[in-house]
């Protein structure tokens, strides 16, 4: 634990420029749960962006069947197929390749899943046998049972496949021989005829919808109708209607260097890095209100239904203040060169990234007044962070990979690899999405296999993300535009 503080550590001069303390609404009905944004959005939609459907354009899995052919049979020749001719011993793994041309089967490379029907043959010993993607976490739930000495048993599966198209087989008791047989598999990489038919061409994930903004897009935030994207280089907001993609025509001027956006349910908030202060603008009318002067370079915002968190880069401090009365709630001041970064909310607790100093703080934000602070170590330059609903993820930009946390503090282990430079991170429900500033692809990582699926190429390297609900936005600084594609 960090030292306490019992009182606020903005800046010195901290509050409202002017006088302008407009009630911003009913915020004393208002639970902190609203502020879980990304974890509620793929739930039950936000501000009436339901969850994707035929209608807004999902990308339903195309099954396709074939005639039934064998990719593996590990008893001894002449009927070995596939490289393996011995048994499974007991709690042991077998892995195989299915996309592409192995065994008797030609399976297509995107493939998502496979209809595979397994049989157990001649099992020395009693066990059951496991299906599921190479890499992933190995299920609890078995495919089929079997006893020693029994007849052959077989059960049928559709048995989802690792980012590679390959799929492990466990046995818990041996040794025992395993047939495998293909009669289908499924695949979402393109929209259906049906779907093709009700849709427009942009909503298929191979095909993002680009639309320009301003000079250098980097923060995004969405309101339940419109994107809002941080135009660093032009000192302005820009917004797209997250339904039709058309961008609204008249930029907002805010401060200078506009580097991280926040939502509170009425007003869209700016933090201007290079003039220390947050501009707060009307979402529905788009007029900004007097700015809150907060000092060095506010790099991160975060709203936990009531308070504003920000965290300020160069004065290493994360805040919180009153959004009505602009007075500090509280604080916590870092040593030199700790570079708070990211922000984040679980519905309990403020997740804060260290960037200099390779840490995550966390804070209980429930309490009146904020009076401590929990470090945890992570790795090399955290420079993002986001919740999926049970777990805190991080982005390691030093160490090109993501970190994972449970909610009471425990580092998750394995750190997973993805691309060059992380800096940005949403979730859709299903997978985390990890935008790359090196990169010109965007990764993914399903969060409960933990398997990386096939980064989505945008030929530029991005800056910040956001999901409506139904589309997956990222911003590409050096384009001066935002992609939007299907997260499903």
């Amino acid at each position: 634990m960090t030292d306490q503080v019992s009182g606020g550590v903005l800046p010195s001069g901290c509050g409202w420029a002017g006088d302008d303390r407009r009630s911003l609404g009913s915020r004393a009905t208002r639970t902190r749960w609203a502020a879980i944004g990304a974890a509620l959005a793929v739930i039950a939609g936000v501000g009436g962006v339901s969850l994707s459907g035929a209608v807004t354009g999902s990308v339903t899995p195309q099954v396709t069947s074939i005639t039934p052919c064998r990719i593996m049979d590990t008893r001894p020749a002449p009927r070995t197929v596939g490289p393996r001719s011995t048994p499974l011993q007991a709690g042991t793994t077998h892995t195989i390749r299915v996309t592409g041309a192995n065994g008797a089967c030609t399976i297509p490379g995107d493939a998502t899943s496979v209809f595979v029907n397994v049989t157990v043959v001649a099992p020395a010993a009693t066990g059951f046998l496991t299906v599921f993607p190479a890499g992933g976490t190995r299920p609890t739930a078995s495919l089929l049972n079997f006893a020693s000495g029994q007849p052959s048993v077989s059960n049928l599966a559709n048995a989802s496949l690792s980012a590679t198209g390959e799929l492990s087989f466990f046995v818990s008791g041996g040794p025992v021989d395993l047939i495998a047989d293909i009669s289908g598999f499924s695949s979402g990489a393109r929209l259906s005829t049906e779907q093709l038919a009700q849709l427009r061409w942009d909503r298929d994930r191979a095909r993002p919808r680009s639309v320009t903004v301003g000079a250098s897009p980097g923060a995004m935030a969405f309101d339940g109708t419109n994107v809002w994207v941080a135009n660093a280089g032009g000192n302005t907001v820009s917004r797209i209607n997250a339904s039709t993609g058309v961008k609204v025509p008249s930029d907002i001027g805010v401060g200078s260097g506009p580097s991280a956006l926040a939502f509170d349910g009425t007003n869209m908030w700016v933090a201007n890095r290079l003039v220390g202060t947050l501009a707060r603008v009307n979402a529905a009318t788009g007029e900004p209100a007097t700015a809150l002067i907060v000092g060095g370079q506010p790099q991160a915002l975060a709203f936990d239904g009531t308070r504003m968190w920000v965290a300020n880069r160069t004065l290493g401090t994360v805040s919180a203040f009153d959004v009505v009365t602009g007075s500090g709630i509280g604080g916590q001041l870092y040593p030199p060169n700790s570079e708070p970064r990211a922000l984040a909310f679980d519905g309990f607790r403020i997740w804060a990234t260290l960037l200099g100093a390779s840490k995550v703080e966390r804070v209980d934000a429930t309490t009146p007044l904020v009076v401590s602070f929990e470090s945890l170590a992570t790795a090399l330059g955290p420079s993002a962070v986001a919740f999926d609903g049970s777990t805190i993820w991080v982005a390691n930009q030093g160490a090109n990979s993501v970190s994972r946390f449970s909610t009471d503090g425990v580092k998750l282990t394995p750190d997973i690899v993805v691309g060059d430079n992380p800096i940005g991170l949403a979730f859709d429900g299903r997978n985390m999405w990890v935008a790359n500033q090196s990169s010109n692809a965007v990764s993914r990582i399903d969060v409960t296999s933990l398997s990386k699926l096939p980064d989505l190429a945008l030929g530029s390297g991005q800056g910040g993300i956001v999901f409506d609900g139904a589309n997956m936005w990222l911003s590409l600084p050096g384009a001066n535009k935002v992609v939007s594609l299907r997260a499903t």
